[in-house]
């Protein structure tokens, strides 16, 4: 049975250090049930791409814990839950991001003012980057719609002033998500109104639909 040495695993790209010693500890679980090299390497490829996928992965987890702390921004973003990112104290205002707590995005209120004032990089793409879910969200289980397009029109307009950006539109989100509903509708009716049809006794619905199709700009 071909081992997987440390040699190797740098020949693979892998850096110096502790982790070296986690991929080949990794390489050894794997190697119990699959005595194939390459599907092994390729295995600890994907754990160092994508650790965030391997954190449950009682044989992957340690090695993902250390690919993530070694900087692996792209797999923190991607694992994390917009509830738990994670930011550094110094670039976080915490009050101003409780006082705006009801917009739904307090955290983004939260860190880029911080930012903004010590002058550190806030990047903004020059290209849409607004998509919407596959699938829609269901029913409300308490039966109450957030007015999501109010608090999306708050923090953008807030966004567009703090930044200096008047080219911003503050309700393109909205016109975005109006979209893909009407689209979603107009596909798949049937099955529109199977997942909705409980909404009909909510009332907070029709508040949502209204500002959702008449309430933000054309």
């Amino acid at each position: 049975m071909d081992m997987i040495t440390g040699k190797i695993l740098k020949l693979n790209g892998w850096p110096d250090g502790k982790i070296i010693g986690l991929a080949k500890k990794a390489a050894e679980e794997l190697m119990k049930t699959e005595a194939n090299r390459e599907f092994v390497l390729t295995r600890l490829e994907e754990v160092r791409k994508n650790p965030g996928a391997f954190l449950a992965d009682l044989n992957m987890a340690e090695l993902a814990r250390e690919c993530i702390r070694l900087g692996n921004t792209h797999a923190l973003a991607e694992h994390t839950l917009l509830s738990s990112n994670l930011y550094r104290a110094e670039y976080f205002d915490a009050k101003f991001g409780e006082q705006n707590i009801d917009t739904w995005f307090p955290h983004m209120f939260g860190f880029l003012r911080p930012l903004l004032k010590n002058r550190r990089p806030v990047l903004i793409p020059d290209f849409p980057v607004i998509s919407t879910r596959e699938e829609e969200r269901s029913v409300p289980s308490d039966g109450k719609w957030a007015n999501l397009d109010e608090c999306w029109k708050t923090y953008l307009s807030w966004l567009r002033d703090e930044m200096q950006m008047p080219e911003l539109d503050p309700t393109s989100a909205s016109r975005a998500a109006r979209k893909a509903m009407l689209a979603n509708m107009r596909s798949h009716p049937i099955q529109y109104f199977k997942k909705y049809w409980r909404a009909l006794f909510q009332p907070s619905a029709y508040r949502f639909l209204w500002t959702r199709f008449f309430g933000v700009g054309k």
